[in-house]
């Protein structure tokens, strides 16, 4: 930025002697004798060469002066976008750290627009914007600075009178560039918000013909954006206008006070040609900076939210060292634990007390609503206890050590996520390909009976599509075991996972837990009683206490008495 001043400077001090050749030859000549004291030197130059010299000279200052706003532009660019860059991966990874309460009380499409919209809006709305402030205002202090030695009578004219119009308009449009910044912020992220929803229920979308419903939606939040976004840049360009008018202006009076001057009209060209490379150099980074001033309160807003995201808690676990590291040979003890979300004031969980052994096959089972889920995010350490304590092998599980003992935990929802890979991809999920083992993919495959794969044309490299689209609903879930035993989970938890298939899909399912190691701890929340064969014991929930811990047996007879859940 001081480079770039300094150069400006240059350019506009060889105008001077340049203009002043061209306008009187013998006296440019003449002065620069005596500036440079060796009259004998050059006296035996030409004006035709004094000319050749001092034109090259002006040449060369102009191009270094837009060589090195060039690089300043290229830097300022360079470094806004990398510090955004660095803002959206800070703001990624504060999330995916997040403890598992946080997210259950947010919305996932403020999370993307803050890391794909808001991001973005910081980038060119603040920090650009910054960069260009600064930058702007070392260059206006030596342009003017430069004038102010040329001609301090128009340097001041031209600074009060170009500084008025632009303190008058951002005085003018401060509020309502505030209001166009909230509902800019708002907007954006409503935009996607619509988009992912209406991507994520296509097919019901399609199948109730509701397109039109959601177009409207569309219209609702991306008309105000469009129309905010249109308005603040129509007051960042606005003085525009009136400044170029003014500058005119200003020149014309200055050209007619010089004419009429002893020196004439000749005397008046070189500060005249100065005075006008300064305005042509002056009036755009004035212009530029104050677009940068309401580029920067239109954003503001986003600005608010990002900071927000990057300052979010993440979980105590990052980084540590501390605590247990588990490998569960014994048992799983839930002692009086009682639990409630941040967004709740009532416990979903109430002075909660069972043991799971290591090896045993537990299912879980109660009426919708009751806690069975979020006993399950308690077993997998998902969430802490509000009150009471979970123990394995005896030692204590909290914020810190959770992570291991994650590591022995695999998870089988009712709806397995896709990623829009291969099945090897899919099986070894969040696995870099580089370190995927084939060998031991094949083997879970097998083992989750998936071995038909091997006969597809890809194999394992098979496409699944987006959100797994090209797979059945029991090659799903199948492909969701095949995940667990390649992680070589010791704990397995199936929620609700075959609630959703048909009755021979879910024998096919079941078959293959059948067939897994029987080292390997099965947990199973389902509402049929058919999944619920393969069960030690059941554990019953209703109303977010344990109202019955028993075996198979002997729960099935209580059903058979009307006391079962």
């Amino acid at each position: 930025m001081i480079l770039s001043s300094f150069s400006e400077i240059l350019s506009l001090g060889i105008m001077l002697p340049f203009l002043g050749a061209l306008a009187d030859p013998h006296k440019a000549l003449s002065l620069i004798n005596k500036m440079i004291c060796c009259k004998y030197v050059i006296k035996d130059i030409n004006y035709n060469s004094l000319l050749v010299i001092l034109t090259l000279c002006f040449i060369f200052t102009v191009l270094l002066a837009i060589a090195i706003r060039f690089l300043l532009m290229f830097a300022m660019t360079r470094l806004g976008h990398g510090i955004g860059a660095d803002f959206s991966l800070e703001i990624f990874r504060r999330t995916l750290y997040l403890p598992y309460g946080i997210h259950c009380s947010r919305n996932s499409s403020d999370v993307i627009a803050a890391i794909s919209s808001k991001v973005n809006v910081v980038v060119y709305s603040i920090l650009v914007p910054m960069l260009t402030i600064a930058s702007s205002i070392f260059l206006i202090i030596a342009i003017i600075g430069t004038l102010f030695l040329i001609q301090p009578y128009a340097a001041l004219i031209a600074l009060i009178s170009f500084g008025t119009i632009y303190a008058l308009t951002m005085k003018l449009s401060h509020k309502k560039l505030d209001q166009l910044s909230i509902t800019i912020n708002r907007e954006s992220g409503a935009v996607i918000k619509v988009l992912q929803e209406s991507m994520g229920g296509i097919r019901d979308i399609l199948i109730n013909g509701s397109q039109n419903n959601f177009l409207q939606y569309y219209v609702n939040a991306d008309l105000p954006l469009r129309r905010s976004l249109s308005l603040s840049q129509i007051i960042g360009s606005a003085p525009r206008y009136g400044i170029e008018a003014l500058g005119v202006i200003v020149l014309a009076v200055v050209a007619l006070q010089l004419a009429l001057q002893s020196e004439g009209i000749l005397g008046a060209i070189p500060i005249l040609g100065a005075m006008a490379l300064g305005a042509q150099k002056l009036l755009p980074i004035m212009q530029n900076c104050f677009s940068s001033w309401t580029q920067i309160q239109s954003g503001k807003h986003a600005f608010v939210d990002v900071i927000g995201m990057l300052t979010q808690p993440i979980s105590d676990s990052l980084g540590s060292e501390k605590g247990v590291k588990f490998n569960f040979s014994s048992e799983i003890v839930f002692s009086n634990v009682s639990f409630k979300y941040i967004s709740s004031e009532n416990l979903v969980l109430d002075q909660i007390n069972f043991e799971i052994k290591c090896g045993e096959k537990v299912g879980i089972v109660g009426e919708s609503g009751g806690g069975k889920s979020t006993l399950a995010d308690l077993l997998m350490g998902l969430l802490i206890p509000t009150a009471g304590n979970i123990y394995i092998d005896g030692d204590k599980l909290t914020s810190h050590n959770t992570k291991y003992f994650q590591k022995l935990i695999a998870h089988v929802p009712q709806d397995i996520f896709m990623m829009d890979g291969t099945i090897a991809e899919n099986i070894a999920f969040g696995i870099a390909d580089s370190d995927i083992d084939n060998s031991l993919i094949k083997e879970s495959a097998r083992k989750a009976r998936l071995a038909e794969i091997e006969s597809w044309g890809g194999a394992y490299n098979t496409p699944v599509g987006e959100r797994g689209i090209l797979l059945s609903g029991g090659q799903k879930q199948r492909i969701g075991i095949a995940r667990a035993l390649y992680k070589q989970a010791r704990i397995i938890i199936f929620d609700e996972a075959t609630s959703a298939l048909d009755h021979e899909t879910e024998k096919s399912v079941i078959d293959s837990m059948h067939d897994l190691p029987k080292d390997i701890t099965l947990i199973l929340i389902a509402h049929r009683l058919t999944t619920l064969e393969l069960c030690d014991h059941i554990l019953e929930v209703q109303g977010g206490k344990v109202i019955g811990y028993s075996g198979y047996q002997a729960y099935m007879n209580k059903l058979k008495l009307g006391k079962g859940v």
